[in-house]
């Protein structure tokens, strides 16, 4: 976590140049984190929900899904794409995958082949397998940066 220094002495008029940089220091410290959801049950497609716009520039950090009901009979796998390629456009096998009958519900991802994302990205999320005996349903995938 960032350190914010406290700049302001008691009993005196706070001067604004020392708001602005505090105000500065605090925006810089927080980071967005990126959330696709998916209500109801699952189908495979491409650009599932609503697609999202990077307002900045930062790392991909990591990735998260859950889903509410378990699939069963295969497993999910999610991907994401930077302005339409996929951030495992390498290495596919690293895509956010929910293994059948997973009794956590729940998946991580730390490795990408891309990271960087810069303001005016467009980030879309594709559900490329869904459980062949249940599919799954109501889907939340989140995406931190640093």
């Amino acid at each position: 976590m960032v350190s914010i220094g406290y700049t302001f002495t008691s009993g005196t008029k706070i001067q604004s140049a020392q708001v602005n940089d505090n105000f500065s220091t605090v925006a810089a410290a927080i980071k967005p984190t990126f959330v696709f959801t998916v209500p109801g049950g699952l189908t495979t497609g491409t650009s599932v929900p609503p697609a999202l716009i990077v307002h900045g520039t930062w790392t991909i950090s990591k990735a998260y899904a859950y889903v509410k009901t378990v699939n069963t009979g295969a497993a999910l796998v999610i991907d994401l794409n930077k302005n339409g390629t996929s951030i495992w456009n390498v290495t596919p096998a690293n895509r956010l995958t929910i293994a059948a009958s997973d009794a956590d519900q729940y998946a991580t991802q730390t490795s990408f082949n891309t990271t960087s994302v810069v303001e005016g990205d467009i980030l879309t999320l594709d559900i490329d397998t869904v459980g062949s005996t249940i599919s799954g349903s109501d889907l939340t995938v989140e995406l931190t940066v640093t």
